[in-house]
């Protein structure tokens, strides 16, 4: 009974040994560089984990200590994540095939925040190839150029508006804040609702 059940672990024991090796091998087998500090179960997160590092800050750390390398491995946990360091790969990845890596770890609940739920740079599949197109036609170079005529009228309204109100006395003090909030209305409402604001009326 007691050999079986020794047995029974060593071999369970070597089944996990495999697991993980393979799981930590998967950049080293396929010829990537791996950032040093993996460690099993947890992977590279283990600075994180006790609150050391935040993910940026690692991801960042991992990637200055790889300068001569044009990608690196690293495991968030046991899932194997690569960080990519060469402009050109970047742009392959971000224009070039885009479609096969548009998936993305960030996860949202539609139902706890129904408006963040509709970000392309949170969706994956067919939702995110729904907003893709949506965003696409909303900023196609043609409507990019009619928006910057609608947004440099709205910085000659701001412009008028300044010397309205210095016209009236040589020193205007004002809130930047409060300033810039009327701005940024009146270009929502012309650029994006095509309505006057009418945010510089006094």
């Amino acid at each position: 009974m007691e050999s079986a059940l020794f047995s029974l672990v060593l071999g369970a024991s070597i089944l996990l040994c495999l697991y993980l090796y393979l799981r930590y091998t998967y950049w080293k087998r396929k010829g990537i560089p791996t950032a040093a500090g993996c460690y099993p179960f947890v992977g590279h997160m283990l600075p994180v984990l006790a609150m050391r590092k935040n993910f940026p800050e690692l991801v960042r750390k991992i990637y200055n200590d790889h300068k001569n390398s044009s990608m690196v491995g690293l495991y968030k946990a046991m899932k194997p994540i690569l960080v990519i360091r060469e402009p050109q790969l970047v742009k392959t990845v971000l224009q070039t095939n885009f479609s096969n890596f548009h998936d993305n770890a960030i996860e949202i609940i539609p139902d706890i925040d129904p408006l963040l739920a509709k970000n392309p740079f949170v969706n994956y599949g067919e939702a995110w190839s729904t907003a893709r197109k949506r965003l696409t036609y909303a900023f196609s170079s043609s409507r990019l150029k009619s928006l910057f005529v609608t947004v440099d009228g709205v910085c000659k309204k701001f412009q008028d508006y300044l010397n309205r109100r210095l016209s009236l006395n040589d020193k205007y003090e004002v809130e930047l804040k409060y300033l810039f909030s009327k701005f940024t209305g009146e270009v929502v409402a012309n650029a994006g609702l095509g309505i006057e604001g009418l945010c510089f009326e006094d």
